[in-house]
């Protein structure tokens, strides 16, 4: 009457060197009615060169039955971190003298958001199956930093004006 299991993953992207480590865990709910129901979470801790993010994603949705493939439901999405990344800009001194700056800057990110889950599930042999499913979901992102350009920064070659007012901070 539920699913469970933990999982573990590896990569390399631009950043470095990944890892994501979860426990997904579904309970089944309606067994005896015409649309069973499946209630769970999943719990995903994502380490890597820039930081830490801890995801959690609730979930409803339809189960498979013999005969009825499709599936479907709604998810909501929490993640919640302590990311890192790297900034450069250009200023320029009284002489009129170019100055390259770069630096790492520590910010914390919540992301928070809903969606909805649609998929079929293919039963191969007793007990084990493959699955096909897409979510799509809306997701609000925040990040927060004590980091402030200087003054007289100049990204990308171009004088930011609002653009650095909402730099600053990364309060978005």
């Amino acid at each position: 009457d539920f699913e469970s299991g933990p999982y573990l993953g590896f990569g390399f992207g631009e950043s470095g060197f990944h890892t994501v480590a979860g426990y997904d865990y579904r309970k089944y709910a309606g067994l005896n009615g015409y649309l069973p129901k499946k209630l769970g979470a999943q719990f995903e801790v994502d380490i890597s060169e820039m930081g830490q993010v801890f995801h959690l994603r609730p979930s409803l949705t339809t189960s498979t039955m013999k005969g009825q493939p499709f599936y479907g439901g709604v998810h909501g999405l929490l993640a919640v971190g302590s990311l890192m990344d790297r900034l450069e800009w250009e200023t320029y001194g009284s002489g009129g003298w170019e100055y390259h700056h770069e630096q790492e800057i520590d910010y914390s990110f919540t992301g928070l958001g809903a969606g909805f889950t649609g998929g079929m599930e293919f039963l191969t042999f007793n007990d084990n199956s493959f699955q096909l499913q897409a979510d799509v979901s809306l997701v609000k992102n925040s990040f927060n930093t004590d980091f402030s350009l200087p003054e007289n920064a100049i990204y990308n070659e171009y004088d930011l004006g609002a653009e650095k007012d909402r730099l600053n901070g990364f309060s978005h």
